[in-house]
């Protein structure tokens, strides 16, 4: 969330272009997208506590790249185009290591799955409150590259945290629940009956290579009418709210209002409505019509978000839509 508004504002005071910006913008997208749907079966066969600590050490190293590079006077556009794909790709698998975890950490812990995840995802919210208000602040008071090496130094921290926090069993049963449901859909995609060939005890190496591995999820994916239309969903949605993040916000905070700190504070207020958001769904969620809840909030949020916007208001109208869409 630091490199969200620290990426673009770098590249807003470097070259004073939008569309460089919204290039910038897309290279985290599609970072986030293709690369996450190939590497699956890379992360299975890591395992998920080293896919995750190898990501973020890859992580550090790759954002530090950027002011380095530019520090020495090395650093061209396309080459931090390159660079800023290669930090979402390498974040995006793991995220989905992490994620993959969850479940084996809450059976350790004795905690029902459905704490676990709102648990999980509560830090994510925290953390995309509390990231871009604190790049915001440091980007004024140091700068935009430096704010990178901070963000470095942050992936380091995680890289750590899981390294000694998270216990190799956990890894061990999380890895093993991936491998089971790997093979039942390599079963799937080969027309055999779930559970013909006791998939579970079949070693992953068996099933085939990487290519199969990979089919054998799409087709998983594209057979489960429920699980396409979440997919399909989510990539209108998110090619529609991406650009107002990378692109639009940025643009937006150096036109109107002209400093770092009012980046900061959109995006941050972005994610404060997105926990406030997450905390009242979760104590009204069971008086709600789900699918009305659903398209209601999905229709709403862009106009409010983009409306708000339009208007130009003072900076603390700026930023409501998150807690509609949450």
């Amino acid at each position: 969330m630091m490199t969200v508004v620290a990426g673009p504002w770098f590249v807003l005071q470097t070259t004073g272009s939008a569309a460089k910006t919204g290039l910038v913008g897309a290279a985290l997208v599609l970072g986030s997208v293709v690369p996450t749907v190939v590497g699956g079966p890379l992360v299975d066969r890591l395992g998920f506590k080293r896919a995750s600590v190898l990501a973020d050490l890859a992580s550090a190293a790759t954002v530090a790249c950027v002011p380095v590079l530019y520090l020495a006077g090395l650093l061209t556009f396309w080459e931090l185009l390159a660079l800023m794909f290669v930090l979402s790709s390498i974040n995006s698998q793991g995220d989905t290591a992490r994620y993959g975890l969850v479940p084996a950490l809450a059976n350790i812990g004795a905690m029902s799955i459905e704490r676990a995840n709102a648990a999980e995802r509560a830090v994510v919210r925290i953390g995309s409150l509390v990231g871009p208000l604190l790049a915001g602040v440091l980007i004024a008071l140091v700068g935009a590259a430096n704010v990178l090496f901070v963000d470095a130094a942050t992936f380091s921290a995680s890289a750590t945290i899981v390294a000694l926090g998270v216990p190799m069993r956990a890894s061990r049963a999380a890895t093993l629940e991936a491998t089971d449901e790997r093979g039942h859909a390599s079963d799937l995609a080969l027309g055999v009956p779930s559970g013909a060939t006791g998939s579970a005890k079949v070693p992953s190496e068996a099933r085939g290579g990487y290519f199969s591995e990979l089919l054998a999820g799409l087709r998983f994916a594209v057979a489960n009418k429920l699980i396409l239309w979440m997919v399909l969903v989510a990539t209108i949605g998110n090619s529609l709210d991406k650009p107002l993040i990378y692109v639009i916000a940025p643009v937006y905070a150096k036109t109107i209002y002209g400093n770092p700190e009012s980046l900061g504070l959109m995006v941050g207020a972005f994610g404060g409505g997105a926990l406030v958001g997450t905390f009242l769904y979760g104590v009204v969620a069971r008086r709600l019509p789900r699918r009305l809840t659903y398209l209601s909030c999905f229709v709403a949020a862009p106009v409010v978000g983009f409306g708000t916007l339009a208007l130009t208001p003072p900076l603390g109208w700026s930023s409501p839509r998150q807690l509609w869409q949450a």
